[in-house]
């Protein structure tokens, strides 16, 4: 697929964009096509072969907002598993991936959530 093209059909789902590489046509991208993600959430797709890898951070005990910053900041995307208010109170309990795994940049991690209070 063109990149012009995929750019404004990812961008009218309410996502953004990274291309890595020079080239003007796809070869791959993360997430897949059709995987689940929250609105935001950035696509990575790559001109060249030769994907990016990250390592996944350690999310364990972070509130929801710590959680997707860090993920953010190593250029990958988060799936709220469940039903949990946004608060300090609710703290990650599982992520579908464990820290220090390479992933590909882009990749969807799927967190799962506890309430602080309910833990006491």
């Amino acid at each position: 697929q063109s990149l012009s093209k995929a750019n404004e059909k990812i961008r009218g789902q309410g996502l953004k964009l990274q291309k890595i590489g020079d080239g003007d046509t796809i070869v791959s991208q993360f997430p897949v096509a059709g995987q689940k993600v929250s609105l935001n959430s950035t696509v990575i797709v790559y001109t060249n072969e030769g994907e990016q890898s990250v390592e996944v951070p350690n999310l364990n005990g972070m509130t929801m907002d710590s959680a997707i910053k860090a993920l953010e900041n190593k250029g990958l995307n988060v799936q709220i598993e469940g039903n949990h208010k946004i608060g300090d109170n609710v703290l990650v309990s599982k992520q579908s991936y464990p820290a220090g795994q390479q992933v590909p940049l882009g990749s969807v991690v799927k967190l799962e959530f506890t309430n602080r209070e309910s833990e006491n």
